[in-house]
């Protein structure tokens, strides 16, 4: 597996949760800015080699486990 399909499916996630379970546009809005934003840093330390890109495919599990339970 690479990183764009491992992020691909962190935003499926993050897409779910947040039409699934947030109503409030404004926390809606804050929610995605986050997951997208924490992906974006994967990208940049991924980019200036400060990690691995399997390095940065086990970073996004957590963030994906903690997502995942609820959709």
């Amino acid at each position: 597996m690479n990183l764009a399909v491992k992020q691909n499916e962190l935003i499926q996630i993050m897409n779910c949760v947040a039409s699934k379970y947030i109503e409030w546009s404004f926390a809606k809005d804050r929610f995605i800015s986050h997951v997208i934003n924490y992906s974006s840093q994967i990208n940049t330390n991924v980019i200036s080699e400060n990690l691995t890109e399997r390095e940065a495919i086990e970073a996004l599990d957590p963030e994906m486990t903690s997502l995942a339970p609820t959709v």
